[in-house]
């Protein structure tokens, strides 16, 4: 088959990062795959490097609809692309009338569970997709509700042995880290639903109980975002003010998380909204703890553990849950066992099949 995906964002985030994964997952001896992104990052040259052909097409610009529409049509004919996939919910739809009598069959992925979609726009979903992707039971209940009901569940995949397993590297030594101190991490992009602040919050309150912690912070404003860049810069201002220099540490973006993992006590999510979380996928792979706040997409992943999941998406809760787990040998040695049943269950090879077995339905 020959496959276009499709992709709004160039920055890495979690879509973004399944979309490599899956990419690389497809056969590539039976199948020809490029990617149309609608701006030059880090997604590009990434598969651009792995020698994926990557077109770079403003498609989002709504003043040049007619123009995208029919430089991507030539290139649909060009390539003699039979089926595409976008991530987009937009983009699934302009990709379709792109290709309408070029391709076969026209695919989304749902990242989302709160959209609210008008009348037309849930008509056009139904009618440009042959399936719709939910990458969890949150997203397809709501597309449900709206009537769109060519969906399927499937969440995200990760390559799971990578996480697995991956050595724990130098990090603790180039962090001057002794092997006393309890290591908590959030990993993700700065963003405020991401929730780095109210993590730093809470373990604050467990910094001042004198409790021997290192809080890492990774990631970073990875789309290029005003507005997430003053959000990370009011994290950074409010561990300064607090005195936490010490304690907690902003990392910025790191090429050795699968190695991070393996080098923590704890990964905190304290996310105000995930639709899925790969970080959490990552996190079970690598038989690391999770604690998290009650959102859909992660408590979906840890299968609503009371143990693992906040009772609340607050600092009180987050703080509670945390100090649980440092403090209950039976908490720790329950999650220890749950995440060594569960680490393979993201698995992206098993996913890859699912999405290839639609593909050529």
């Amino acid at each position: 088959m020959n496959i276009a995906f499709t992709s709004d964002l160039s920055g890495i985030g979690g879509g973004e990062t399944f979309l490599i994964n899956l990419i690389e997952c497809v056969p590539k001896e039976t199948n020809k795959i490029i990617l149309f992104c609608n701006s030059d990052g880090d997604l590009v040259r990434i598969l651009s490097k792995k020698g994926i052909k990557v077109y770079i097409v403003n498609f989002l610009n709504k003043k040049s609809v007619i123009k995208n529409v029919i430089s991507i049509r030539k290139t649909l004919k060009e390539e003699k692309i039979e089926i595409i996939h976008s991530n987009g919910l937009l983009t699934s739809i302009l990709f379709c009338i792109a290709g309408i009598g070029v391709i076969r069959n026209n695919y989304w992925t749902c990242h989302g569970q709160w959209y609210v979609l008008n009348r037309l726009t849930r008509k056009a979903l139904k009618v440009c997709n042959k399936t719709i992707f939910c990458v969890s039971k949150a997203c397809e209940k709501n597309l449900n509700s709206m009537g769109i009901d060519n969906t399927i569940v499937s969440n995200l995949g990760i390559p799971v042995s990578m996480y697995h397993d991956a050595d724990k590297g130098s990090l603790r030594a180039e962090l001057d880290i002794d092997k006393d101190t309890f290591v908590i991490a959030t990993i993700g992009r700065f963003q405020i639903i991401k929730g780095q602040l109210k993590g730093v919050k809470a373990v604050e309150r467990l910094i001042r109980e004198k409790k021997k912690i290192k809080y890492l912070l990774v990631g970073d404003n990875v789309f290029g975002s005003s507005m997430d860049e003053r959000y990370k810069n009011e994290v950074a201002e409010y561990i300064r003010k607090a005195g936490l220099e010490g304690e907690v540490l902003m990392l910025g973006e790191r090429r050795d998380v699968k190695n991070i993992y393996k080098n923590i006590d704890l990964l905190l999510i304290p996310s105000d909204n995930e639709s899925f979380g790969m970080v959490a996928a990552e996190a079970l792979a690598a038989e690391t703890p999770i604690i998290s706040t009650p959102n859909d997409g992660v408590s979906e992943i840890l299968e609503n553990n009371p143990l693992m999941i906040a009772k609340e998406n607050n600092e009180e809760s987050l703080y509670l849950a945390l100090k649980r787990f440092m403090e209950d040998v039976q908490v720790r040695q329950s999650l220890k066992e749950f995440e060594h049943t569960k680490w393979n269950k993201y698995d992206i090879e098993r996913i890859t099949k699912i999405y290839m077995k639609h593909f050529k339905g």
